[in-house]
């Protein structure tokens, strides 16, 4: 069975952390009596077409300008994903669909398509169960807690929900050794004996980076042996979010004082790496 698997906001291989992307390609390279395919977004200047693990990955481009006067600014899409998708769909000519955006327009997509197909959705932000898009055969939730909110309070329909949650490579991610989490740390430029403070995610409110940063700066005026280490993107519209200026100015003094080591996305191999040199990680996230 041909499977297409389609992530609308992000590239594959995943080079900047983002999670559904993660969890696409993590799936397909694992599957074991399906063959898979990619449609993803065309985030860095990759060619439209390449082959990734043996697996053709298609890309359609979306520039920034775009999206930000039609997406967010205007919502008057002239060339929507669904309309976007079509051709690429019918080059692949899959027996399933796996997209990772539950808000995706079925109906309209499988009128734009000329045909109906089996499409799973894969839930990676909570929404209300709206018919009008069409009703996928099946809903993947992440979890079992998911799955209530969506079936008890969202209005999925319950037969169609099932769990499947993600998975972690333990081959890649698992604990070091003593000399491999001091080497790590030397790379860093972090003192073998302190006591690592992580946040991994990208830099906003609603992940909670803010409410890190405020408690590292406390912690550290009390341990001489603490260090925090961020490392994730921060987005454009960061820097509209009530208190931006005042989280900024503590990032910036703590990486002054060499109290804090600042990192941007990285991909998840090297990600597996910054978690082999931390202590602990701390998750203040207020909307998850």
């Amino acid at each position: 069975m041909h499977v297409t698997t389609i992530v609308p906001h992000g590239d594959i291989p995943d080079r900047r952390g983002f999670a559904p992307a993660i969890v696409a390609q993590e799936l397909a390279i694992r599957y074991r009596v399906m063959t898979p395919s990619f449609i993803a977004l065309q985030e860095w200047k990759e060619p439209a077409m390449e082959w990734w693990h043996g697996i053709p990955v298609l890309r359609y481009r979306q520039s920034r300008l775009y999206r930000r006067l039609f997406t967010k600014m205007s919502r008057l899409d002239p060339w929507p994903l669904e309309r976007r998708l079509v051709p690429m769909v019918r080059q692949l000519d899959p027996q399933v669909l796996h997209i990772h955006q539950l808000e995706f327009p079925i109906l309209r997509f499988q009128k734009l398509l000329g045909r109906r197909i089996p499409v799973v959705l894969h839930v990676h932000a909570m929404r209300t169960f709206d018919e009008s898009r069409g009703v996928a055969d099946r809903y993947i939730a992440v979890s079992e807690f998911t799955r209530r909110e969506m079936v008890e309070r969202r209005g999925f329909p319950e037969e169609r929900v099932v769990v499947v949650h993600n998975g972690v490579d333990t081959d890649l991610f698992r604990p070091p050794g003593d000399e491999e989490r001091g080497e790590l740390r030397d790379l860093l430029g972090i003192r073998r004996d302190a006591v690592v403070l992580g946040y991994v995610g990208r830099r906003q409110a609603p992940k909670g980076y803010h409410r890190y940063l405020a408690l590292l700066e406390r912690l550290v005026e009390e341990r001489e042996d603490l260090v925090g280490l961020v490392v994730g993107p921060e987005p454009q519209d960061a820097q509209r979010e009530e208190g931006w200026a005042e989280a900024r100015a503590r990032h910036d003094r703590l990486v002054a004082t060499g109290r804090l080591v600042s990192l941007p996305a990285v991909t998840h191999r090297h990600l597996s790496q910054i978690y082999r040199a931390l202590d602990i990680v701390v998750s203040m996230t207020i909307s998850d």
